[in-house]
């Protein structure tokens, strides 16, 4: 089916913005073949519940390119303001012979919040 055919076209949107702090782990680097960039990190974000608990999500980050750049520069315990699209890929973990699909959020802009006092993440993750 052709966009241009979707009677719904204008109702859908992929966009996410996710805002917490980069989990203990940091980031991680590495370069594609073609030498592009790829950056990926965990973001920890903090919810209240009804019950006022607070719940720890953690959140899958990808970045390539100049947004990988970017990313690459992020320390563990920052705060971030991450922008970007939900999308789900697949990775095949070490010593699995399938491969396993997850829910990943793919960044367009990541922001370091430089007024808020850098946090140790959770030691849960």
């Amino acid at each position: 089916m052709d966009a241009a055919d979707e009677p719904l076209a204008g109702l859908f949107y992929n966009g996410a913005v996710v805002a917490g702090l980069v989990s203990r782990y940091g980031v991680r680097t590495t370069f594609q073949d073609n030498g592009a960039q790829r950056t990926s990190f965990t973001v920890e974000v903090h919810e209240v519940g009804f019950d006022a608990k607070v719940r720890r999500l953690y959140l899958e980050i990808e970045s390539w390119g100049k947004a990988a750049e970017a990313a690459g520069l992020l320390e563990a315990g920052q705060p971030v303001i991450v922008e970007g699209k939900l999308a789900r890929t697949q990775r095949t973990k070490k010593g699995a012979t399938e491969p396993e699909w997850y829910t990943t959020v793919q960044v367009v802009k990541v922001q370091v919040l430089d007024d808020i006092t850098k946090v140790t993440p959770t030691e849960a993750r």
